[in-house]
Order: structure tokens, then sequence, then C-alpha cells
């Protein structure tokens, strides 16, 4: 479809170097919403001016996170707060096209793998070591440090296709294939530091001393509960019951998009400020 002669005429002034005038058209191209995308990208690749081209690439950049952020309140809103489609929402935030497909198959053939293994017999640290053996051995997932120069680190799609991703994203991995399981394991931020519990009564969600044991998810090895106090000691750091509140989905996607976020703190563009705004969106 070819755009009309209105969003014709507001494409010519993108490279207008009078910087009024494109912030009025930068309004009204945004105002259009994404369906122009193909338009910007076409201008994109005729375009022969570096700095047309950064102008262009930033309405894409916003045209995209409007409607993301659109996606995030409506998840939000929704009753279920289902972990899967949120997490899928901080991808979009780095790729708009991905598809869930991908993902939900690889998960899937996750999920039966570790079930195939499992038995109503099994001890609590035997159902850890299944989940762990078939990701970190089987399947060769590798743990990376938490660095912020490196977005793609954070993203569950990139870490299903290259095995590789830091503790926060293997973490939300591991306690989603768990759910999916009914094995009670929850997400816990104890002194900054990602850990997963496996709790002692799964219908007692809110209880403080509900944590029989920790799981490392950087290896998925088991820490017992006084190895985890003596570690944090060592930190300076007391551990008590009411450090193992589980985080809930909302908060577990709003750590996510925050150190998502850090990734371009210090870059020179808007896209911080912008998922700034979905972490305040998620706190409120």
């Amino acid at each position: 479809m070819q755009p009309s002669k209105n969003i014709n005429a507001l494409l010519t002034l993108v490279d207008d170097p009078d910087e009024e005038v494109f912030s009025i058209v930068s309004n009204e191209l945004i105002s259009c919403g994404k369906s122009i995308v193909p338009d910007l990208e076409d201008l994109w690749e005729r375009s022969g001016e570096l700095y047309a081209q950064e102008r262009i690439e930033n309405l894409i950049l916003q045209l995209n996170f409007k409607e993301i952020f659109i996606d995030f309140e409506d998840w939000k809103q929704s009753g279920h707060n289902n972990l899967f489609p949120g997490v899928l929402l901080v991808n979009k935030l780095h790729d708009p096209n991905i598809h869930a497909a991908k993902a939900l198959l690889e998960m899937e053939q996750l999920r039966r793998l570790i079930w195939l293994e499992l038995n109503n017999y099994l001890t609590p640290f035997e159902k850890i070591k299944v989940i762990s053996t078939i990701l970190f051995e089987y399947k060769s997932y590798t743990a990376l440090p938490v660095v912020y120069n490196e977005p793609g680190h954070f993203l569950l799609n990139v870490l299903l296709e290259e095995k590789k991703g830091n503790s926060l994203i293997l973490g939300i991995l591991y306690y989603m294939l768990a759910r999916q399981l009914d094995i009670p394991i929850v997400p816990l931020l104890i002194n900054n530091q990602y850990l997963l519990g496996y709790q002692k009564d799964f219908d007692n969600k809110a209880a403080t001393e509900n944590i029989a044991f920790f799981i490392d998810p950087q290896y998925g090895g088991v820490i017992p509960f006084s190895a985890a106090k003596a570690y944090f000691s060592s930190q300076d750091f007391e551990l008590l019951p009411e450090h193992c509140t589980p985080l809930n989905n909302i908060e577990l996607v709003k750590h996510l998009v925050y150190n998502y976020s850090l990734c371009y703190k210090d870059k020179n563009n808007n896209r911080f400020n912008w998922l700034q705004q979905i972490v305040v969106l998620l706190e409120n």
C-alpha cells in the first residue's frame, strides 16, 4: 500500500536541517502509528545522509516502543500475568519482529526431556538434579557473567538459541520449566543476587519461612540454607526468612527490563529512558 500524500509530504521533511521543523514532522509521523514503519525503512534505504538515517532509526524505535509499551500495560492488567508473554515482550524490545513459536517449541522440548526423567518417587533434591542435568549437561547451557554491554545476555530467545545467558535469564528459564512440571520452585532476589528457592509448601506461597533450600541458576546446584546463610554472612549480610519472599511475575519482568536497560544507560540514544518508563509502569 502506498503512503498517503500527507505521509509522503512528512517523509520528505525527515532530513530537514531545521530541528524545529523535524520535531513537528517527528510528532506527526509517530501519531500515525506503527503502520508507517515499512515506509520509514524504505526511506532509510534510499537516504544517503547519515544524520537522516539516524533520525529514521530513532523514529522506528519510538514507534516500536510505543506499541510494546501498550503491550506491557495490557500484560500487567491481565488477570493471570503469565510469565512467558512478559519475558517475550522484553525480547520484542530488542527485536520487534520476534516470534514466540520458536521459543515455545524449544521450551516444550526441554520440558518433555525433563518430564521423561521425573517420577513421583523422586526426592526434591533428585528432581532438581534431573532439571539441572538436562539443562547444564545434556543441553550444555552455560552461565555468563552479568555485564551491561551485552543486551543479548538478558534475552530468552538468545538463551534458547545459543545456550548461553546470565544468571537472571537462566533462572527465569529454570523457574518457568519447573512451574510447568509442578515443581515448587520460586524466584528470589537476595542482597541483589538472583537465586531460586525450593518451597516446602507449594500452596503457602506467601510464607517467608517456606524455603527448604536454594538453587544457583548459574549451574543448577543445590545450596542448603545453612550454606547460603554462611555465604551471605561473608558479605556482611544476614540472611533472614523475610528475605526469602518470592518475586511475583510482574516483579521478575520488571527486574529483567531494568537490568536490560542498563546496557543502554551510557549510550547516546533514548532507549534507556524509554525502558525506564516500562520499569516505572511495572512498579506502580
